[in-house]
């Protein structure tokens, strides 16, 4: 199954870039937090959107700070019993993070989510002497993971709602030797 990611951050892009989002399916899942998206008239404008030419729609609106394996699951079981075959995210770092792995989840179903961390550790080799760079690491989960065999890992991700997340999540983990930079990887490094 192809997963295009198309991240746009700027006023009305749903309504400037709608026809490129309506071309990928016929049925949304759309992922959001619980005020952020309707305080900002965003979703107004998915829906208006997807009413507009016919795209049936399910709201995932139980996205929380630092979205949890829990909801992530949750909302992957509404989006299969829904028949959804399109995912959009809808926010901060925390929707944004949830959406692309419900999409993941949605497009392997069976069971490739764990096959891709344990992949992940596999790869990853002998690092207990060295620092491992997770560039792109949205929220850290990743990097955390990498945490358990290596000397350090430094996170790199411009999101910085995502970067926050990333430390929240590695304190509630009781990692220790994770750092996390917020920026863009072309200029941090």
């Amino acid at each position: 199954m192809y997963m295009p990611v198309h991240l746009y951050s700027e006023k009305n892009a749903v309504v400037k870039h709608y026809e490129k989002i309506i071309r990928y399916g016929t049925n949304a899942l759309i992922v959001t937090g619980k005020s952020s998206a309707k305080k900002s008239g965003a979703l107004d404008d998915v829906i208006g959107i997807f009413e507009n030419n016919n795209i049936r729609y399910t709201i995932f609106d139980n996205v929380e700070e630092n979205p949890s394996v829990k909801t992530v699951l949750t909302a992957s079981r509404v989006g299969k019993t829904e028949g959804v075959d399109l995912v959009i995210g809808i926010g901060g770092g925390s929707p944004l993070d949830a959406a692309k792995a419900i999409a993941f989840l949605l497009a392997h179903p069976d069971g490739s989510a764990e096959l891709l961390y344990t992949k992940v550790r596999e790869y990853i080799g002998d690092v207990k002497d060295q620092v491992v760079f997770d560039l792109y690491s949205g929220t850290g989960t990743i990097a955390q993971l990498a945490a358990a065999v290596a000397r350090e890992v430094v996170g790199v991700e411009i999101v910085e709602e995502a970067v926050e997340a990333a430390k929240r999540n590695a304190e509630l983990n009781n990692i220790t030797n994770c750092r996390f930079i917020a920026g863009d990887v072309l200029k941090v490094l």
